[in-house]
């Protein structure tokens, strides 16, 4: 449900500060922090976990995480 998405995420985004211009390093990481913490929430609030299916294949090896 894209429209719910977007809704809340711009729910969340008028939770934060305006955009304005970023001149010190802190103030980019600030908003960096703020923006990405507004798109976790709407993911936790809007995107379904998925439900593997118990006869799925699990094709993950812990060799692959090595790579």
């Amino acid at each position: 449900d894209w429209d719910g998405f977007n809704d809340h995420l711009a729910t969340e985004l008028n939770k934060i500060p305006p955009a304005l211009p970023l001149v010190t390093d802190e103030e980019f990481q600030t908003a960096t922090c703020n923006l990405t913490n507004a798109i976790q929430r709407t993911i936790e609030q809007k995107v379904p976990r998925s439900k593997p299916n118990p006869h799925s294949k699990h094709w993950w090896m812990k060799d692959l995480t090595t790579l």
